[in-house]
């Protein structure tokens, strides 16, 4: 309705006129254009993609003539996915620089233009422009958080969005490291390692020709590291490592190993496997549980205690011999049997590579946090269920464990708010420009592809599923029920073949 008033109200008012073809009174306003200049930098014009977003719909929705040949958001979005997955690991830039006009407050006054029942009108033989022209500039990153101090931004050319061509002569960063303004250069990497964890401030600065002067903008924001390396009682670097390929029955992991003081070959097992990890749908997209590419190294920062304790989870996996095997799934969000044949193949992977210890054979231990501990349970007991397959003296299908500890594992499923899953639906709904509210924010197009993600489903104790094709709510028929896939599987498992034991420690990350 309001869209259909602007056109009303311009309807008569010449709009070749107006310049750079943008004029901010037409266009719907999502956000205040004025305090991004680039002039001066204050708390009003910190900047984010979302920010972006709407900075660039704003303009595009004031165009009163010409052609927009820059892309709108979902194309730009597109090109931002593009350009993360072959950025190796650099964190790309977004730049605008766009010129636009709006009208001059005292252009009635002094005849400028006119209003004739209810619309603007030009006055014919008018002195001056009834319009100026303001620049918008605002720059921000793809993702506004690293796991690691170690940290790399890139500007490329095609996330540089200028309305009238203009060129920078010169690009530069301030990481907020203390090192001031570095010089970048398109499509190379700039970095930095941070040393300290926490929000840093950083900025961008571009310089432009402007007749016989030189013309600098600015703009900044906000970002994140999560962690920075803490001492390890292991060797710093990993002893093996090993990639599970991709089968019928499950997608890829990374292992990494960390063999324990003194050992030069796999003797003491202690598999590890990871909890619900949002990094394989929503990397850089959402703060928390951000954890991509964990290692046996990232395994140890984290148990590393910050405090001085008696006891020291770090400190007694070294004391007792153990060797560490991270397993990192690739697809985390996978159906749990799927990740469950995964973790098998990696128990089979542990069990072939691994030597006698002072003559004997040593057991497995499976340490498993969270939805992990889903993914070890069934997977061991399938192990234990399947006929023999010899090799040898061995049977590959013996999972060589004695002891599965459950660490905050929602053996019953865990609760997700119908309210918020159907809310966040909601984001998927077209309202603007045939846009959705999930096209402007990473976050809540993140949440979205989340809650439809396999594990998600099977976890949840209900799912709503309004909004996005279907309707209702259904409950968790994976987990629950004496006929649910995960109670056949892992009820009367044969013997006494593992000991099982848990652990909670109210963990957020599922």
């Amino acid at each position: 309705m309001r869209r259909q008033k602007y056109h009303a109200t311009f309807a008569h008012f010449t709009k070749t006129q107006v310049p750079t073809g943008r004029l901010l009174k037409y266009g719907v306003r999502l956000l205040p254009l004025r305090f991004f200049t680039g002039a001066t930098l204050t708390d009003t014009n910190r900047t984010d993609m979302a920010t972006l977003r709407y900075l660039r719909t704003t303009l595009a929705s004031a165009r009163v003539s010409g052609t927009d040949t820059l892309p709108d958001v979902p194309a730009l979005n597109a090109r931002l996915s593009a350009a993360s997955a072959t950025g190796g690991g650099a964190i790309p830039l977004v730049v605008q620089y766009m010129p636009y006009a709006s009208i001059r407050p005292d252009a009635l006054q002094n005849n400028l233009l006119a209003v004739q029942n209810g619309q603007v009108v030009d006055v014919p033989g008018r002195s001056q422009s009834p319009y100026r022209t303001n620049v918008l500039f605002a720059a921000a990153p793809a993702r506004r958080d690293a796991p690691t101090g170690s940290v790399a931004f890139v500007f490329r050319r095609n996330l540089y969005l200028s309305g009238n061509g203009a060129v920078p002569t010169s690009i530069a960063l301030d990481f907020g490291d203390g090192r001031g303004y570095q010089a970048a250069t398109w499509g190379q990497p700039l970095r930095t390692t941070y040393t300290s964890a926490g929000t840093k401030q950083v900025k961008v600065r571009l310089t432009y020709k402007v007749f016989f002067y030189q013309e600098t903008r600015e703009s900044w924001f906000d970002f994140t590291v999560q962690s920075v390396a803490a001492a390890s009682r292991y060797a710093p670097a990993n002893d093996l490592e090993y990639i599970v390929p991709i089968t019928s029955a499950h997608a890829s992991a990374h292992v990494s190993v960390r063999y324990g003081t003194g050992h030069t070959s796999l003797v003491k097992p202690l598999i590890v496997v990871e909890q619900y990890n949002l990094a394989s749908v929503a990397e850089g997209k959402l703060e928390h549980c951000n954890n991509a590419n964990n290692t046996v190294s990232s395994f140890l920062d984290r148990i590393q205690s910050p405090f001085t304790t008696p006891f020291d989870f770090n400190d007694h996996l070294e004391q007792a011999g153990y060797d560490l095997v991270y397993s990192d799934l690739d697809y985390n969000t996978d159906d749990i049997r799927r990740n469950a044949a995964l973790f098998e193949d990696v128990v089979r992977w542990v069990n072939d590579r691994k030597q006698p210890l002072n003559g004997v054979r040593q057991p497995n231990v499976v340490l498993a946090m969270s939805m992990g501990g889903l993914i070890a349970r069934y997977g061991l007991a399938e192990m234990t269920k399947l006929p023999p397959s010899p090799s040898g003296s061995r049977n590959l299908n013996d999972p060589e464990t004695r002891l599965l500890a459950l660490h905050d594992s929602p053996q019953r499923g865990a609760y997700n708010p119908i309210g918020v899953q159907s809310l966040t639906r909601s984001f998927d709904v077209p309202f603007l420009f045939n846009l959705k509210v999930r096209d402007f924010k990473d976050e809540l197009g993140a949440v979205v592809e989340v809650l439809n993600q396999p594990a998600t489903q099977q976890l949840s104790f209900l799912n709503a599923f309004n909004g996005r094709g279907g309707s209702g709510i259904q409950a968790n028929t994976f987990l629950n029920g004496p006929n649910s896939p995960y109670r056949q599987m892992i009820d009367n498992v044969p013997g006494a073949a593992y000991t099982i034991v848990a652990t909670s420690d109210g963990s957020q990350c599922g």
